[in-house]
């Protein structure tokens, strides 16, 4: 997937220039303490939903595309699978409040960072996600890891950090899902107030996800 900036007017005084796809240049937003730090959009917009907009392909309505300002853009082409097109946006991550679709590009609009427009969006990995567990039987069991279809992912490479309340790191580790895509708590560590974070880094078809909560 390549992200493009596509002009969407043909009109004069455009001439040439709007049927060019020109590459896509990212523009920062600096704070203004006197050190230009470049940040994403950090309060200053809109209150938006968990889910700020969806739209469907007027060609092709099965098709949709989803936005939250929290975790990106999503596409389905009807097949009931998600893709997470949200490691090709300009990253650290403003919050995206709009979409568009048409058959050859999903476009984002931010709160604090323009629009930008992303070709072969039909190509992005499906996404994957843990889900939280504890049975009563296997008090040890902390997730497992899913794909878009709800398979497990078995063999997964994960990066496990668990806290304490306060913030005291207890153990940090990289550890692989089991055949049934599980992550167990290693020996040594009971059940308790801990803080578990989760992360998979994705693959050649798993877009990356993560996760956090108390065991």
């Amino acid at each position: 997937m390549q992200a493009r900036c596509r002009p969407t007017c043909d009109a004069q005084p455009c001439g040439a220039q709007c049927n060019r796809i020109r590459a896509l240049r990212t523009v920062y937003f600096f704070n203004p303490d006197g050190q230009f730090m470049a940040v994403g959009s950090r309060g200053h917009s809109i209150s938006l939903g968990t889910l700020s907009h969806m739209i469907f392909f007027r060609d092709k309505p099965n098709e949709v595309a989803a936005a939250s300002p929290f975790t990106g853009i999503f596409h389905t082409n009807g097949d009931s699978r998600w893709r997470v097109l949200t490691p090709f946006l300009p990253q650290p991550l403003s919050s995206v409040s709009s979409v568009g679709i048409d058959d050859t590009t999903v476009y984002a609009a931010f709160e604090g960072r323009s629009i930008v427009g992303m070709a072969g969006y039909r190509n992005a990995p499906l996404a994957s996600y843990f889900q939280v567990e504890q049975a009563v039987n296997q008090p040890e069991l902390l997730a497992t890891l899913r794909d878009a279809d709800k398979a497990a992912v078995a063999d997964a490479l994960v990066h496990l950090h668990i806290s304490t309340l306060d913030g005291k790191a207890l153990l940090e580790i990289s550890v692989q899902t089991n055949a049934g895509g599980q992550l167990l708590l290693p020996a040594g560590l009971q059940p308790g107030n801990h803080v578990v974070q989760l992360h998979f880094a994705g693959n050649t078809i798993l877009a990356p996800s993560e996760t956090a909560f108390l065991r």
